[in-house]
């Protein structure tokens, strides 16, 4: 408006007016453009502070995004280090798992070969203690039939002025005598099976007083074929629980029982009678667990009756 009038002045021919329209034209056109440019400056100085924010915020994001990584990174190398360190103490303590079961089952070999050397050496020292009773046994047997037998036989011949009641009495001493000499010897089991010896055993052991049976089972079993040394040893265990039987006991029946069992004979030796309080046990019982033990048997002593287990194939 102030540009169009100071032209109307002009054609009017009035130039201070038109002079002083056109200073005021430019006045306010300056002012305009002052506020416009303040305008401008503060768009701009609105923007700057908002892209300043922007990128102080997108600083910040990534300064918290490497924050985030690093934190990650040591999360995951702690997780690293932890999973080693856990896989090395594993490997330490199985290896040491491995190492205390190695020496646990070394001392476990080393114990059972220490017992079965010492099973070993003990049935050794059976077998021989029990091949030196037999021999022992023997050398009573035949100082007894060959000494003392024939001492007396001859003491009975030349009692003739004896009464017949002395002649008696040394014949039933001589008779004894050789009884006993008869059992000390061993059994000869070539010709004859156990069967038959403790048969032939029972009826000579049978008396008026005491009755001596034996069954044996199965009965169709062939009984040539078990060892000669099991066939002396469980003889002799017969004639040792027999004896301490009739000897303490006074029984009226004994029954003797073999009975295959596959893969065990079992023996079992039991009596009416009854043990007085008296009675010592002797060596008779000790040489009978030798004995067992020298084959590797069990044996259960009650006061009526001894169960023996042997076994047959170790």
């Amino acid at each position: 408006m102030y540009n169009n009038l100071h032209l109307v002045y002009k054609e009017l021919s009035d130039f201070p007016q038109a002079y002083h329209t056109l200073e005021l034209a430019k006045a306010l056109s300056d002012s305009l453009f002052v506020q416009e440019k303040s305008r401008q400056l503060e768009e701009l100085s609105v923007k700057y502070e908002t892209q300043k924010k922007e990128l102080e915020y997108q600083k910040l994001q990534e300064k918290r995004q490497k924050e985030k990584q690093n934190l990650q990174l040591k999360i995951t190398f702690l997780l690293i280090l932890i999973a080693i360190m856990a896989f090395v103490s594993l490997y330490f303590i199985q290896k040491q798992k491995l190492r205390i079961e190695r020496q646990k089952r070394e001392a476990e070999a080393q114990k059972r070969e220490f017992e079965t050397l010492q099973r070993d050496t003990e049935r050794n020292a059976t077998r021989a203690y029990l091949k030196e009773l037999e021999k022992e046994r023997n050398r009573l047997a035949k100082e007894l039939h060959d000494g003392v037998c024939n001492d007396l036989y001859a003491l009975e011949m030349n009692a003739s002025t004896l009464n017949e009641s002395w002649k008696e009495l040394l014949r039933t001493s001589r008779e004894n005598i050789r009884r006993v000499s008869h059992e000390l010897l061993p059994p000869t089991f070539q010709e004859t099976t156990l069967k038959q010896v403790l048969q032939n055993y029972t009826e000579r052991m049978t008396s008026a007083s005491c009755k001596v049976t034996l069954t044996t089972l199965p009965e169709e079993c062939d009984w040539s074929v078990l060892p000669e040394t099991y066939c002396l040893n469980i003889y002799r265990i017969i004639q040792e629980a027999t004896g301490n039987a009739l000897k303490h006991a006074s029984p009226t029946e004994i029954h003797l029982t073999l009975e295959w069992k596959l893969p065990n004979l079992e023996l079992t030796i039991s009596h009416n009678g009854k043990f007085s309080s008296t009675s010592e046990k002797g060596i008779g019982l000790q040489t009978m667990k030798e004995r067992v033990m020298a084959m590797k048997g069990h044996i259960s002593v009650e006061a009526e009756k001894i169960q023996i287990i042997i076994p047959l194939f170790l």
